[in-house]
């Protein structure tokens, strides 16, 4: 978005990069002139490679004209040459400590979540403090090895039939909350706090409990599935987690999404593709370790134990809930437990307090 020679401000947008499943502009980490422009527009850039050069006015007459090289290459064509790296000569950045804070994105982030940039370690090249690095700064230490499991397939699936009664009699009186889906993820959410292996990310060869809880929810769009995630829903209530659900579905569909909407996910939600799907089996979604399958709710007969022990037919609405999950990190019976307190959940709650 700017030429060489063209002032930059910190926070204007520079470029924009694309993805498989997203297209984002990126502002300028710091303020200054474009020296350089390292990556031709249209060129595949690596994770962490330069792209352009911000330095000083008098900078731009001597510096060299935009490499054909690309990103890949970059780094090479300067060790060849003996030059100075190129991400040193732009060495302001806003971050405290060893953490280094480049994005207004990021600075928002640990904002929010009341954070000090010293305080977050920085994965990225340099030191740069990343979005993940934010979403994972309440993240505890490993709770198990994973070399030290062993139990041959990776992946497990518990099912169990859920009473939806309960909710529609509150979606009957409030049509705007539009779905079931929200309903789930509180209940969903609620059960987690006493199952904690379920509420996690595997990162390299441990697993790590997280304490907040960001749910991804799946979309299929027409280039595939996505998974935007709704944070800290530990925090809303239906209301506000359905009108969440609402937005970054919408944001999704008219591809808005930025990328820090697809990280940081520590357990995943995928709704029924249609309403005559009564049982949805949800694809694990690395780094996370549970995913809950949400079927179509129907209305359909079932056996009522009345108070004295005797037995009636009724109709009622019920949904299949169906979670995948890592074999090596949560018990089939923990699952199955975690699914029995969802249930009861959705099924006995007052859920016109919880709007």
């Amino acid at each position: 978005m700017k030429g060489v020679g063209d002032t930059v401000e910190r926070d204007e947008p520079l470029y924009e990069v694309s993805t498989d499943k997203v297209d984002s502009e990126v502002p300028s980490p710091v303020a200054g002139v474009l020296v350089e422009i390292v990556v031709p527009e249209g060129d595949t850039v690596a994770v962490g490679g330069t792209v352009a050069v911000i330095g000083d006015a008098g900078q731009v007459a001597a510096a060299a004209p935009a490499p054909s090289t690309s990103a890949q290459e970059a780094p090479a064509a300067e060790a060849a040459s003996g030059s100075p790296a190129r991400s040193t000569q732009a060495p302001q950045h806003a971050g405290q400590g060893s953490g280094q804070v480049t994005s207004p994105f990021v600075r928002r982030a640990i904002e929010q979540r009341g954070l000090e940039a010293g305080s977050i370690h920085g994965s990225g090249p340099g030191g740069r403090i990343t979005r993940l690095d934010v979403a994972n700064a309440t993240v505890t230490r490993p709770l198990v090895a994973l070399g030290s499991i062993d139990r041959g397939s990776p992946t497990g699936f518990v099912a169990l039939e859920a009473t939806f009664d309960a909710v529609d009699a509150v979606l009957a009186e409030h049509p705007e909350l539009l779905s079931r889906t929200s309903f789930v993820v509180h209940a969903a959410v609620e059960a987690l706090q006493a199952f904690p292996e379920l509420n996690g990310t595997i990162t390299g060869a441990a697993f790590e409990v997280v304490t907040d809880r960001h749910v991804g929810v799946e979309v299929e769009l027409a280039g595939g599935l996505i998974i935007p995630v709704l944070r800290n829903c530990e925090e809303l209530n239906v209301t506000q987690i359905a009108t969440g659900l609402d937005a970054v579905i919408a944001r999704a569909e008219a591809d808005q999404l930025d990328p820090f909407d697809l990280i940081g996910a520590t357990f995943s939600v995928a709704a029924s593709a249609a309403a005559n799907i009564l049982l949805t089996v949800p694809a694990l979604a690395g780094p996370q370790v549970a995913s809950l399958g949400i079927g179509a709710v129907t209305r359909r007969p079932v056996v009522v134990e009345e108070g004295d022990g005797t037995e009636s037919v009724g109709i009622r609405s019920i949904g299949v809930l169906g979670l995948s999950f890592d074999l090596r990190i949560v018990e089939p019976s923990r699952a199955a437990s975690f699914l029995s307190a969802t249930a009861a959940i959705l099924a006995g709650s007052q859920w016109s307090a919880r709007l």
